[in-house]
């Protein structure tokens, strides 16, 4: 009974999410604007890093990596992408 209640533990906590990780790139499943970058369990990534990188008309995707208590890693590239339809401004608030 003991051992089939340990195997029941220990399957739960490897199989759990342990990690969320994202990338961004400009060709699906690329990681060439952003490696991927760890949010712990968090389901939100930002990056505000990128503003001199981002370009009217430029398709961008992301890529996500989940890792469980195993260290068994399942990455999937987003159905959608991201367009950007207007021209990205600095914060600084110049003209665009």
């Amino acid at each position: 009974m003991l051992t089939g209640l340990l195997l029941k533990y220990l399957l739960y906590h490897l199989s759990t999410i342990q990690e969320y990780l994202w990338a961004i790139g400009s060709q699906a499943g690329a990681t060439d604007m952003q490696n991927f970058t760890s949010v712990g369990l968090d389901q939100i990534g930002t990056n505000d890093n990128l503003s001199d990188s981002l370009f009217h008309n430029h398709t961008y995707y992301i890529t996500l990596r989940a890792i469980n208590g195993a260290g068994l890693t399942t990455t999937i590239q987003c159905p959608g992408k991201v367009s950007l339809p207007h021209k990205v401004c600095s914060l600084t608030r110049q003209q665009c």
